[in-house]
C-alpha cells in the first residue's frame, strides 16, 4: 500500500512538473507584453492606409450628423452644420506653446543621446492630435 502511494505521489509530481514546464515555455510571450498597453491598438500616423481609415471615419461622422439633422428637422429644430462636426477642435495658444516646449526639450534630449531631432512642427501636430 505504501509503495502504491509513493508511485502515485511520484507520478503526480512528474506530471505537474511537465505541465509547469509547458506553461513556463508558453508564457514567455505573455510576460513580454506586460506594460505594452495592450488595451489600445498601436497609434498610426496619418499617412498611407491610415489616412484612408481617417477618411472613412470622416465619412461615417458626416453620415451620422446628416442623420441627426434629419431627426432634428422632423422635430422642427434647426440643423447642425456638418462641417463644424468634422473640424478639428480649436487648440488654445497656451497648450500649443506648452507642447512646443515639450517637443524642443525632447529634441535637445535626443541630440544629447546622439539621435536625430524630430521635425518640431510635425511633432507638435502629432502630439496635439493625440491629446484631442
Amino acid at each position: 500500500m505504501e509503495v502504491a502511494l509513493l508511485i502515485v505521489v511520484a507520478a503526480v509530481t512528474v506530471a505537474c512538473a511537465v505541465i509547469a514546464l509547458f506553461t513556463l515555455a508558453g508564457s514567455a510571450k505573455t510576460y513580454g507584453q506586460i506594460g505594452a498597453g495592450g488595451t489600445q491598438p498601436p497609434q498610426r500616423d496619418r499617412d498611407g492606409p491610415a489616412a484612408a481609415v481617417g477618411d472613412e471615419r470622416d465619412e461615417e461622422i458626416r453620415q451620422l450628423v446628416e442623420t441627426r439633422n434629419v431627426r432634428r428637422a422632423r422635430r422642427g429644430q434647426a440643423p447642425l452644420p456638418v462641417d463644424a462636426e468634422l473640424a478639428a477642435p480649436a487648440v488654445d495658444e497656451a497648450l500649443h506653446d506648452e507642447v512646443r516646449q515639450l517637443v524642443l526639450a525632447s529634441n535637445s534630449r535626443r541630440r544629447r543621446n546622439g539621435q536625430a531631432p524630430l521635425d518640431v512642427e510635425r511633432e507638435i501636430v502629432r502630439r496635439l492630435r493625440e491629446l484631442t
